[in-house]
């Protein structure tokens, strides 16, 4: 059970849905999902061996592989292989470089290794959605800006710009002394 092809249309699906939704590319999904896996998978397998993840981005269907350095005489057989086995098996490779292996019986995830999946990948996608914002406002520093107040706390305000799910937060050190706000609480 290298591959988990009965997920690979559903992981399209999902992807699709949150790059419409979210604006994001979907490589950065793809990255975000690959890493979140192969993290999980490595704590099932107590961070024995270093797991790197790869999604067809045609199908969706994912292969775990382990990542091996080659090495004359195996003293780890968790990170190392030989590079007699490597040349055994067709690979072109030299001494100290690295090869991804396929691991032909993954274990299944627990359900905290899924937790952990989905934390790193739900951060992994809350970095790049303020990447967005940020490349997309940094030009605009200084400049005046139009919003509407979205919401008040004490002295400060939140305003809503570009029709946006973006909140600006405007502290009373940013306003204008004796300046009259009107905010009406809906």
């Amino acid at each position: 059970m290298a591959s988990k092809k009965k997920n690979g249309p559903k992981i399209l699906e999902l992807i699709n849905l949150i790059q419409h939704e979210k604006g994001i590319d979907k490589e950065s999904i793809f990255a975000a999902l690959e890493e979140g896996l192969a993290r999980a998978y490595e704590r099932v397998c107590n961070y024995e061996i270093d797991v790197n993840v790869i999604i067809d981005r045609e199908t969706g269907d994912f292969n775990y592989y382990s990542l091996k350095t080659i090495v004359d005489e195996v003293h780890d057989k968790n990170t190392e292989i030989s590079l007699k086995e490597v040349v055994k098996n067709g690979i072109e490779a030299e001494i100290d470089d690295q090869v991804q292996i396929l691991i032909k019986n993954v274990k299944d995830l627990s359900r905290i290794a899924a937790q952990v999946s989905k934390q790193i990948f739900t951060q992994k996608l809350r970095e790049e959605e303020r990447n967005i914002v940020y490349n997309k406002y940094i030009d605009k520093k200084g400049d005046l800006m139009i919003g509407s107040i979205q919401r008040k706390a004490g002295s400060t305000y939140f305003i809503g710009i570009d029709n946006s799910k973006i909140d600006v937060v405007l502290a009373p050190r940013h306003q204008i002394m004796n300046e009259k706000i009107f905010y009406e609480d809906n």
